[in-house]
């Protein structure tokens, strides 16, 4: 995972002409798993994947399919049994590319949107426990493909913080979060402080620079379930799906 390279970080920006390539590549994976626990992004949403596979639940009458990251391009989604023996394929049919749309036309409203919609309006999906393989790449990236400038942004500034923190101390994390929860989606501020996220500007870090554009970038919430697995996952045919509520 590389959102930022140390000379996309530092050229041209004399804030952080201080920190060295060494301390970059150490604080680096820091400041991207905190916006990916902030926004609620699996780890290396905000880049472009290469190709993989994801097992896909269907809802009863349902016209959505969640990912578990924006899909970018589809090369293929199919009707699959993931309980295949050697005398029956996993891959049961191949789904015309013509029947369902990808959620990326606009950025980034678009991307929060991780599903693949059925078309037209009428039409449904088939309901089953990952009954749907989706092959393409994924990543919550611009329309060039790359990891977001406000993403980059944030993390010159989240970095710049970290570095700080070393030598500020108790002064400078008051006002920070300290601790964070995902299960229940709580967080502590250095202080003693502790109320529930609600991603609203000024209420994570304290610098809206840095929360209001995260806020932008949160995963929304679909309605149901979504298993995400890739291939390299499946242990047999009786293991039990993955699911990832959102």
């Amino acid at each position: 995972m590389a959102y930022l390279t140390f000379a996309a970080f530092s050229t041209g920006h004399a804030s952080v002409s201080d920190i060295t390539e060494t301390v970059f590549d150490a604080q680096l994976p820091i400041a991207s798993s905190l916006i990916e626990q902030i926004t609620g992004w699996p780890s290396g949403t905000f880049e472009l994947s290469s190709s993989e596979s994801h097992y896909l639940d269907s809802q009863k009458g349902g016209r959505f399919l969640y990912c578990p990251k924006p899909p970018v391009t589809v090369t293929a989604l199919e009707l699959v049994t993931t309980r295949g023996t050697l005398t029956v394929a996993e891959v049961l049919s191949t789904v015309d590319d013509s029947t369902y749309v990808p959620k990326i036309r606009r950025y980034p409203e678009d991307r929060r949107l991780t599903r693949i919609e059925a078309f037209p309006r009428s039409r449904r999906f088939s309901e089953g426990q990952e009954s749907y393989k989706v092959t393409g790449t994924f990543g919550f990236v611009d329309g060039s493909g790359n990891t977001p400038q406000e993403i980059q942004d944030v993390l010159r500034r989240l970095i710049r913080l970290l570095v700080d923190a070393e030598s500020d101390g108790d002064e400078w994390r008051r006002g920070f979060v300290t601790k964070f929860k995902t299960d229940n989606f709580s967080y502590e501020i250095g202080g003693g402080e502790s109320s529930v996220v609600g991603l609203k500007a000024g209420t994570l870090t304290g610098r809206p620079d840095i929360d209001g554009v995260l806020a932008m970038f949160r995963r929304s919430a679909p309605l149901g379930r979504v298993a995400a697995r890739s291939p390299a996952e499946k242990s047999g045919p009786t293991s039990p799906a993955r699911l990832v509520t959102y």
